[in-house]
């Protein structure tokens, strides 16, 4: 597979999801979402995926398998 293509979707990908989380209503941050029982606030989702990516980033740097 073309690393440079995969690159490129998962950077466009992610700048999509960054664009929608800044026009997210500050008020609607405490929607929850349930699935399963469980419940979280979209506030915890946003947040989550920030974290996520930046664990990407990271094994990006250091590598996936050390």
């Amino acid at each position: 597979m073309n690393w440079e293509l995969i690159v490129s979707l998962w950077y466009n990908y992610n700048c999509m999801l960054i664009n929608l989380i800044e026009g997210i209503d500050s008020d609607k941050l405490q929607n929850v979402w349930v699935k399963n029982e469980e419940a979280i606030l979209l506030e915890e989702v946003v947040n989550h995926y920030y974290k996520h990516v930046e664990m990407h980033m990271e094994l990006s740097i250091t590598g996936w398998g050390n």
